[in-house]
C-alpha cells in the first residue's frame, strides 16, 4: 500500500479477490482461442476493533467498558531522510544517510 499524501488515514476494511485457476483444463471462447479456467471468489473484511479493556475503577470493573484504540488508524508523514548521530568525545557528529 503506497499512501498518495500525507495525514490521517481511518481503515475500516479490507476487500479482496481470491482467484484460483484449475491447470490442464482449458475452454474456448467466441474466438476459438483456448482458454484456462478459473474461479475468482470477492470478499470484503470489515474491522471494527475493541481497544483494552477498562478496568481501572469499581464502576469500569462492573461495566464492560474499552478504551479508544488507535491501531487502525496511522497518521501518514512525508518521506524524511535517515539520520545517523556518533557521539564521540561529548561531540556530536551527524551524518546523512540518504532519503
Amino acid at each position: 500500500m503506497l499512501p498518495h499524501r500525507t495525514g490521517q488515514l481511518n481503515i475500516v476494511g479490507v476487500i479482496y479477490n481470491l482467484t484460483s485457476s484449475q491447470f490442464g483444463e482449458t475452454s474456448s471462447n467466441t474466438d476459438g482461442q483456448q482458454m484456462l479456467d478459473s474461479m475468482i471468489i470477492r470478499g470484503r473484511q470489515d474491522l471494527k476493533i475493541q481497544g483494552p479493556r477498562l478496568n481501572l475503577t469499581k464502576e469500569d470493573k462492573m461495566m464492560l467498558r474499552h478504551g479508544t484504540d488507535r491501531r487502525l488508524e496511522p497518521i501518514i508523514t512525508p518521506p524524511m531522510p535517515l539520520m545517523e548521530v556518533t557521539l564521540k568525545h561529548s561531540c556530536c557528529l551527524v551524518r546523512s544517510k540518504g532519503s
